[in-house]
Parts: structure tokens; sequence; C-alpha cells
């Protein structure tokens, strides 16, 4: 793969090229700007951290400040790695038994709307070099903010090295690359698309204790995965592709619920819990599978305006009455974390927000 490399991070050549003449610089000057963005140079003055953080979000983070950001980040979750590695550190790859190599679009009660999804992916996939080029990696549209918002969560969960990761959704195995080389994590990917599936097992898992496994996401988590056994479940920018209930999938009118099935009607809250094929169902697959203080955390909700955001879609409570009896028992902490100064996001982005899960007992 020819491109820029960056903290980890590989930029496809044609979109690298524009970051070469600077980056150099940057780097070198990544200390001192930190620095100096809390002082005022004209009157020779401390201005405070609260202050300057408050006029970064004001404006609006530039790519600058974002690839500072991420570099700090980096280098001090490689130093906590070297900290925190000993001997007892597992780098051994997961080697779970993975549901046979299906999609999952062979079973019946598709939807169109979960056709297109699949097929602009596999034609990605297969059409355009999804995994060297700008499609797989979100560059285009995203740039640097991808690997800050792996770092950024992984910094927030505390993650450590040797622990194990599942990645839903996991496309070209970039987080696992990422997760091992800054943080020493361990990954398992599931995604439904079979070339991205094959580059991540072919090009990252023989550089990072990584599996990945093609198959559908919404269809075949199960019991191959065994409760209690993962450290961090993450899932970014993949939930807008699943339904928010039985037969709803975005925002509509009724009685045809947008892109769902006429006179759907909506799943009770007491319910909503004991659905398939739905938000709610796999969020509490990656919560089963979560270890005891494990994290599940689900990214870039509420994105498109909002088009397939659950709270839209079916009402404000999804994600409480998703996971009521396990919040009655006490068993779970749940929060919803908007995402804009969390990852930096560009300041004319939707609203997004984070869903984040941590198992109690």
């Amino acid at each position: 793969m020819e491109g820029t490399a960056f903290a980890g991070y590989l930029f496809p050549t044609r979109l690298g090229q524009a970051w070469n003449a600077g980056m150099l610089v940057l780097m070198l000057s990544v200390q001192s700007s930190l620095t100096m963005a809390y002082v005022d140079t004209d009157k020779v003055r401390w201005t405070s951290p609260e202050q300057a953080i408050q006029s970064e979000f004001s404006a609006g983070f530039t790519t600058e400040s974002r690839v500072a950001a991420l570099a700090v980040m980096v280098e001090s979750a490689k130093l906590r790695r070297e900290l925190l590695t000993d001997r007892n550190t597992s780098t051994l790859a997961p080697s779970f038994a993975c549901p046979p190599a299906v999609s999952g679009l062979e079973d019946s009660g598709r939807h169109d709307i979960e056709v297109h999804h699949y097929l602009r992916h596999k034609i990605w996939a297969d059409n355009f070099d999804f995994c060297r080029g700008s499609f797989g990696l979100w560059t285009e549209g995203a740039g640097v903010e991808s690997p800050l918002r792996a770092a950024t969560i992984a910094t927030a969960v505390g993650l450590k090295p040797g622990q194990l990761v599942l990645d839903v959704g996991s496309g070209c195995g970039n987080y696992a690359q990422w997760y091992y080389e800054w943080f020493g994590a361990r990954t398992i990917g599931l995604d439904y698309t079979e070339e991205a599936v094959k580059f991540a097992q072919e090009s990252v898992a023989g550089a990072a204790p990584a599996q990945f496994c093609w198959m559908d996401i919404s269809r075949y988590l199960g019991d191959w995965l065994p409760s209690r056994s993962i450290d961090l479940a993450v899932s970014f920018g993949v939930f807008y592709y699943l339904r928010v209930d039985v037969g709803r999938f975005e925002a509509g009118p009724e009685p045809m619920p947008g892109e769902g099935f006429a006179n759907a009607t909506r799943t009770p809250c007491d319910r909503l819990a004991a659905t398939h094929l739905t938000q709610c169902r796999v969020a509490r697959e990656m919560f089963r599978v979560v270890r005891e203080l494990g994290y599940v955390w689900i990214g870039h909700l509420g994105s498109y305006k909002g088009k397939w955001d659950p709270k839209r879609v079916w009402g404000k409570n999804y994600w409480p009455c998703c996971f009521r009896e396990e919040l009655l028992r006490q068993e779970v902490s749940l929060r919803e974390v908007p995402e804009s100064k969390l990852f930096a996001s560009h300041i004319d982005w939707d609203p997004t927000y984070s869903l984040i899960l941590k198992r109690l007992s």
C-alpha cells in the first residue's frame, strides 16, 4: 500500500500528498504549539487551560489541532503501554470459532434498504479498492478524525495491553491495528463486507494480534462468542445500517415509518429487549460478551440529521428501554454522550452522540 504514514495511520497517496509539506514541521512543533495555546504572546501572560479550550470549541477545531491532539494522545498511549506491559501480558491473537463465512443476506425477511446498504459497501469494496482508498477509512470525509476517535475511545475507557476488543463493523481492520500499536490490545473484528474482511485478515492480522470474521452482525451474533469474554466492545458508524425496531428503519410519517414496513407497530418499552435484527438486539449482544467493569461504546449515533437515530425513529427512551431490566437491577451504567467536543468534530457536522455502557456486575 502506498501512502503517507502518521502515528500508525496510513493516508492513501492521493490524500497523503496534501499532508506532506506541513506534517514534519507540525510534528516537531506539537509540544510547543500546545504550550503556546495557553499563552497570550502580546501581553506575555498565561491564559487558563479552560479559556483556551473554550476558545477552540467556539472557533471550531482545525485539522492541525486535531493532528496535534492525536499525536500527543498516541505518544502517551505508547508510553502507557510500555509501563503496563509485563511477562503476563497476552499478545496471542484471538481464536474464536467464527460462524460460517457468509454475509447473512441469504436470510429471508430482508428489506430493500438493508440490501441497499450491503450492496453499496460491496460496490465500494469490489470496484473502488475499498481498503486502500478513501471509502474504507473515511479519509475524505473525516481525515484524521477517524484515528482520533479510536484513540479517544480507548483512552476514555482505559484500554490496557493484552485486553480484548470486539470491533463490530471492523471494515478494513484499522481499529485493530491502532489498538495494538498504540495500546497493546488484541481485537476480534466482525464485518459483512467480504473484501474488507479478507484485507484485514491478510494485511492487519499478520502485524497485530487480531482475528476477523465475515458475518452479518444482526443475524449471527450469538453463543459462538462467549459471555463476559471481552474488555471493550466498540462499534462506530455502523448502527444506522440496522433496523431501529422490527419494522422500523428511519424517521418518516405514520403509518409508514420511513423506509420501513407498512403499518409497522412500535414495540413497547418492556418488550424492546426481545426484538430481533434491531439496533437494540445487537447492542445487547455486545453487552452480553463484555466482562464485569468492561465497556460497550456505540458511536456516531444521530448522524444524517437523525434519520436512523432510535431516539427519533422510536422515541427518546429507546436505549433506557433496551436495557430496562439491567438498569433496574443496577447491572449497567448507561450514558448518551455528545460527540462534537469529545472527538473535535467538524463544526458543521450533525450533533451525533455515543452510547456508552459499563457492566457493573
